[in-house]
């Protein structure tokens, strides 16, 4: 469980106990006939939603570090990485950019010229273009 889930579970509980204060309190003015029923069920649905927005920012996250751990493990002195828009780095005064294939998990690095410099899956290098 990663510092994102942590922090949307607490979130969650958080908006709970908001949620909950204020049917608390409805329920005592007697507008609602049942508190805790409802509360159960929009609970169980809030930590749900909650917990899965935080575990796909934790995935997000991993992947981001894996990408940077692999290029800066295979490239001497990376600079400028930018995992975004550009997805580019810097090593040894060339310009490369990369793309990663989410669903074959195959990160490939190209020279400046578009050219493949290398292609990794699961962070091992499996072809060059030198």
């Amino acid at each position: 469980m990663g510092i994102y889930t942590i922090m949307s579970l607490i979130t969650g509980f958080i908006v709970i106990l908001f949620l909950g204060w204020m049917m608390y309190d409805s329920y005592m003015k007697s507008v609602l006939e049942h508190w805790v029923p409802p509360m159960l069920i929009v609970g169980v649905l809030i930590m749900m939603l909650f917990g899965s927005c935080g575990y796909g920012a934790d995935k997000s996250e991993k992947l981001y570090r894996e990408i940077k751990n692999t290029i800066t493990s295979n490239y001497d002195d990376v600079t400028n990485y930018h995992d975004d828009d550009q997805q580019s780095f810097v090593s040894g005064g060339i310009r490369y950019t990369f793309d990663y294939n989410k669903g074959q998990k195959t990160l490939t690095v190209f020279t400046n010229t578009s050219v493949v410099d290398a292609t990794f899956v699961d962070g091992v290098k499996q072809k060059t273009g030198k």
